[in-house]
């Protein structure tokens, strides 16, 4: 399961990074805020 906490982690930072591509349907703000509310879902927050 910690695989899974750093993926949902690395995955989030990598989108953030690359937020500022026009060609995402996603901007930063929405990655960060479906990233925080996927791990919370799944208890990874403390």
């Amino acid at each position: 399961m910690i695989t899974l906490k750093y993926l949902i982690l690395g995955v989030t930072y990598l989108g953030c990074g690359l937020g500022y591509l026009r060609g995402l349907r996603f901007n930063r703000a929405a990655v960060a805020i479906v990233g925080s509310a996927l791990a919370a879902t799944l208890g990874y927050s403390t």
